[in-house]
């Protein structure tokens, strides 16, 4: 019993020795069924051509062009600026529209409208929070809305400031907006008050 598993070694070993010793000569060549244009039956590896990619600004061969990872610019195949969007605007297939309008037609988790569940807590009422963070170009607002009637939400928006027990957080104020770059917190639901700085 004990022959088996050194059989399966030696086998392996034989195996790995005939793919090393095939695939580490020097042969270069694909067979082929026919012969080619010059009359052989072989294709060398240097015969092959692999076109370059455009190069920047280079001809992209009819390829529409496209927007940018960050959604502010339009770029070609190379992803060389075509043009860059406004700061009110979002680059969705290949244009520029107004941001809001991008980010819906995008589909993604960067967006201007989002829907907010109230989760049923199974201990008390908790903290409902939603961590607004602004990666766009220009301060954001935060409004809502429920049934139709518009929330003003800036009162109940913070931005946090410091870290550990230093973290203060600071209301947006009325009318206030979250800073580019900055992450807001929208307590929605509370069970304790939120001290200022």
């Amino acid at each position: 019993m004990k022959t088996l598993p050194a059989l399966f070694l030696v086998v392996g070993a034989f195996a790995s020795l005939a793919m090393l010793v095939r695939c580490g000569n020097s042969d270069n060549t694909f067979q082929l069924d026919g012969s080619d244009a010059s009359g052989d039956d072989v294709i060398n590896q240097d015969d092959v051509f692999f076109p370059k990619t455009d190069s920047p600004g280079g001809n992209c061969s009819g390829k529409p062009p496209a927007c940018s990872a960050d959604g502010h610019s339009v770029v070609d195949c190379n992803n060389a600026v075509l043009q860059a969007c406004s700061d009110a605007q979002g680059c969705s297939a290949g244009t520029c529209l107004p941001a809001c309008d991008a980010a819906i037609a995008n589909k993604s988790s960067v967006g201007c409208e989002y829907y907010a569940h109230n989760p049923r807590m199974a201990l008390g009422t908790g903290c409902f929070a939603l961590y607004v963070a602004n990666t766009w170009t220009s301060p954001v607002s935060v409004t809502g809305d429920i049934g139709g009637t518009k929330l003003d939400l800036t009162q109940y928006t913070y931005l946090p400031v410091g870290s550990g027990q230093n973290l203060k957080m600071n209301a947006i104020g009325q009318g206030g907006t979250i800073p580019v770059g900055k992450v807001g917190i929208v307590l929605l639901r509370d069970s304790a008050p939120v001290s200022g700085a």
